[in-house]
């Protein structure tokens, strides 16, 4: 760049200009010149000494004629537009290279070595008559100009009209704040360090992720100088860098990516153009930092060239080689190529093609994926689709992507994707395809709206809808529609597909989902309103009935950073045909306070309170706030403050005990048992984090409290041979927040209780103690009178079966809870005869004695011979202040006989 030049040209310029002006002539006859000042900040931290330009003819340079000025040292500029150059302004981005003399004022970061080109997008109202508001460039303004660049490009040579390009912006700037996960689009893409309107915490994000974008635009700037050293006459280059996230087609895993590209663009005479694209996707964590591998190199989930030709006439051909690396290994063997035919119209904005590919299987880089039966064989694919031979083609797609800008100044894109199978593919007219997806995006000024739908046997039937509109307002609207399936491998975790809280069957299900997001009243909230289905097996939908077997409405207003509110009702519907619905209808409602409980180890606790089974209690959020407000603490709230609820003050695990606020897995240390009521009980100690890399189990905690499961359904959680259960739900029982611990007892369990402690100190110390502990036992009798006549020799073949499943658990001395402790055909016999007064005097009573731990409040029974039995159901004796227990042939009735 030629600065000298340009700063003299400044100077003589900025002699001649006013600043704005009515246009009159002056005392000596000159009539001043008519400007606007276009004024913002450069921004990393605050930069110093960039130089910033008005790239009118856009090509990334500064060229003589072109406004430009140097930031100062607070990173503000002010660039002066002439009248004469308005219009020109109007479709050019604004630039800030970054550079010889530029300093960062906030890390004293120079750029000499190491300059970056910064831009934001054209201030396309620009007027001389109006002051335009304030242009802040920065990284982010850098990726809402790249999204735009093309159609730009496009709107100065003509072809396309300025107000297509606004609503393409309108677009791009939800789509940005999507990918930075920022609500706040003026911050993310104005002064984000403006301390008088920027929120501390965000200010603070945005200043962190801004510097690791800079570093990632300062290697595009270097690889753009290096590859336009190389570039022959007349090919123009564009390098850059974008962010990526989806989930993968095989792996079904959220990919976070960091996409390097190159493109090179040859014009010929004729108008025929040929563009050489190419790039690396590397793996990220979620923050886009690089994944990389032992020896510090980032690790590379793709490497791809395309090698596009245009015609010119309006017809395209397109050939990609691609090489995936599936699980990150860092050993990349999932190979493809494709080809394209087809055409595309003048202004660029409709692709309709043919693709064709030559592709290897999934499992060739990761053999736990899918087999599909793929080949990769490196074949001349250009040549096997001329001469029309598809022996070694796998799959064949159609596809069509438009976009039009619509009398109504809807900005509306459409892509329609057909798949075909290779070997019966004859013609896109007398073929059917086996799949097909339709995506549509419409933008405007209020909103942007994302739909997807997907048939996935090409029969009409919409499988799968995804709608998300993202309003300019800065609210959000997400709507789903599918299938839930009742299998842990798809790692989506839904209530009735992978858990229940009333321990009924698991099934799948269709379900509609729709989720808003906005601010009320200065209140971030967020309202769900679910829909369970039953599915329809012959079309994997909900059938054209949609029988509807469980509804739910969840709002959850973020107060503050430490809590949040949650208001949900609902209500599970009992359908006759279906035995995997509730027996009666059952309704439902529930207020909790998730409240960061423990700063200091960042670990939230909900507090719910809950009337199951009726709505009989009415404004329970208002009545809860009310006593709170009265100085009363969620344990102390009673039927005495709010009547009638189900829960009061259960305690709820959040994910907040399984991951960190960095995503990371907790360590925990474990003092557990498996036999904690046995006279001689085992503890052990471990060190584990809570994941299926750390216990072999998947655990989840969702609102209603948390689970543990297999992570693919390949078998239930025993507890021993005789007792398995899945899911198995934890309570929270004790939460200790000055030290982060925490007590639970596995599947309810009291014989198999866990002690998590943040320390492994504690942890040894408690373990200590424990095993010092034996619990208390105490024997308890069940007395069965037969008959006013029976004697002891009538009470022959009778015995009593026990257990020690629900709902009388952890009762019987030196067996586990689940086992069954006498088999049905050897009960244990009565262990000797006792009298007890009646009316009708005297009566022989058979005396069954047990030894139970002191901690067991009831006992199951069954008096039987053979399977005749005492009373036709199962019995439960109270243990609780009793110290044994009467029973009759054929009453239901137990009489207790005090401590």
């Amino acid at each position: 760049m030629h600065l000298k030049k340009h700063l003299l040209t400044l100077s003589i310029t900025s002699a001649l200009v006013a600043c704005g002006g009515s246009g009159s002539e002056t005392n000596n006859g000159v009539t001043p010149v008519e400007s606007v000042n276009v004024s913002g900040k450069v921004i990393d931290g605050y930069i110093q000494g960039a130089i910033v330009y008005l790239d009118l003819n856009l090509n990334r340079q500064l060229d003589e004629g072109e406004p430009f000025t140097t930031s100062d040292n607070t990173g503000s500029y002010q660039l002066t537009v002439l009248e004469t150059q308005i219009e020109q302004a109007q479709k050019a981005p604004i630039r800030a290279y970054v550079g010889d003399g530029a300093v960062d004022l906030d890390t004293g970061e120079e750029f000499s070595d190491s300059p970056v080109l910064l831009s934001t997008p054209p201030l396309t109202a620009l007027s001389i008559h109006t002051t335009p508001p304030a242009a802040a460039i920065t990284p982010f303004t850098t990726d809402l100009n790249s999204k735009v660049e093309e159609t730009l490009e496009q709107v100065v040579a003509g072809t396309v009209e300025l107000s297509q390009l606004l609503a393409e912006l309108q677009g791009a700037k939800a789509e940005l704040a999507e990918e930075y996960g920022v609500d706040d689009k003026e911050a993310l893409l104005g002064d984000f360090l403006d301390e008088g309107n920027v929120d501390a915490e965000l200010r603070e994000e945005l200043r962190g992720v801004a510097e690791q974008r800079v570093k990632e635009l300062q290697k595009d700037h270097q690889r753009q100088k290096e590859a336009e050293e190389q570039a022959e006459d007349g090919q123009i280059v564009k390098t850059g860098s974008t962010r990526e996230s989806f989930v993968e087609w095989h792996t079904g895993e959220l990919l976070h990516l960091l996409v390097e590209w190159q493109e090179v663009i040859t014009v010929n005479e004729d108008g025929s153009r040929a563009v050489e694209k190419s790039g690396v996707k590397y793996f990220c964590e979620s923050d886009y930092t690089l994944k990389v591998d032992g020896s510090g190199e980032p690790i590379a989930y793709e490497r791809y060239s395309v090698t596009q030709n245009l015609d010119g006439q309006g017809g395209f051909t397109a050939l990609t080689k691609f090489n995936i690396d599936k699980n990150g290994d860092g050993n990349a063997l999932f190979f493809g190529q494709s080809y394209s035919i087809g055409e595309v119209s003048e202004d660029m904005k409709t692709w309709e093609f043919i693709e064709y590919f030559d592709e290897g299987n999934p499992s060739d880089d990761d053999a736990s994926l899918q087999d599909l039966g793929r080949v990769y064989d490196n074949i001349d694919i250009v040549t096997a689709v001329a001469e029309k031979d598809l022996s070694e083609i796998d799959m064949i797609q159609y596809k069509r992507d438009k976009t039009e800008l619509t009398e109504s100044g809807n900005l509306v894109n459409t892509y329609n994707f057909h798949e075909y199978q290779a070997d019966s593919f004859e013609s896109l007219d007398s073929s059917s395809p086996k799949y097909m997806e339709m995506r549509s995006t419409t933008t405007n000024l209020d909103r942007t709206i994302h739909i997807v739908e997907k048939d996935w046997g090409a029969d009409g039937s919409i499988n799968e809808r995804s709608e998300q509109v993202s309003y300019a307002s800065g609210s959000t609207t997400i709507i789903n529609a599918n299938p839930v399936w009742a299998w842990r491998g798809d790692d989506i975790w839904e209530e009735y597909a992978d858990y229940r809280y009333d321990g009924g069957p698991l099934i799948s299900y269709w379900y509609e989902k729709e989720t808003t997001t906005e601010t009320v009243d200065g209140v971030k909230t967020k309202t769900t309103n679910g829909k369970r289905y039953v599915l329809e097996d012959e079309t994997l939908t909900a059938g054209e009935d949609k029988e509807l077997f469980h509804e739910f409405t969840s709002t959850s207003s973020y107060l503050s950073d430490e809590l949040t509110i949650e208001v949900a009702n609902w209500t599970h519907y009992a359908l006759e045909a279906y035995d995997f619905t509730v027996v009666e209808e059952n309704v439902g409602h529930k207020v909790t306070y998730w409240q960061l409980e423990s700063p200091d180890f960042n670990l939230w606790v909900g507090h719910e309170f809950a009337e199951i089974g009726s709505l009989n209690v009415t404004d329970l959020a208002e009545q809860l706030a009310v006593t709170l407000e009265s100085d009363i603490t969620f344990e102390n709230i009673t039927e005495e403050h709010i009547e009638s609820l189900s829960t009061y003050n259960r305690e709820l695990f959040t994910s907040s005990f399984i991951y960190d606020e960095d995503g990371q897995a907790r360590t925990w240390y474990n003092v557990w048992s498996e036999n904690a009521l046995d006279l001689q009980p085992n503890w052990t100690l471990e060190e584990l984090t809570l994941d299926e890399e750390g216990t072999d189990l998947v655990f989840i905690a969702e609102s209603g409290g948390m689970f543990a499961m297999s992570p693919h359904g390949s078998g239930a959680i025993c507890s021993n041979e005789s007792y398995c259960i899945e899911p198995v739900e934890l309570p929270l029982v004790e939460f200790d927040a000055e030290t982060g611990s925490f007590f639970t007892y596995f599947a309810g369990r009291s014989s198999e209780p866990n002690y998590f402690f943040q320390s492994q100190a504690e942890a040894e110390a408690k373990l200590t103690e424990l095993e010092a502990i034996i619990p208390q036992t105490k024997e308890y009798y069940i007395d069965f009178i037969l008959d006013v006549d029976a004697t002891e020799a009538d009470f022959d073949g009778w015995g009593i079966h026990i257990w020690n499943h629900a709902p009388c658990q952890d009762t019987y001395v030196g067996h586990e809870n689940g086992e069954i402790i006498t088999e049905w055909e050897s009960p244990l016999l009565p262990s000797s005869f006792t009298t007890h007064s009646s009316l009708n005097g005297d009566v022989i009573a058979a005396r069954f004695e047990i030894e139970v731990y002191d901690s067991a409040t009831c006992a199951n029974f069954v008096i039987h011979k053979g399977n005749e039995k005492a009373y036709e159901d199962d019995m439960a004796a109270t243990l609780t202040g009793n110290k044994g227990a009467v029973i009759t042939y054929d009453q239901a009735d137990i009489q207790y006989v005090a401590e």
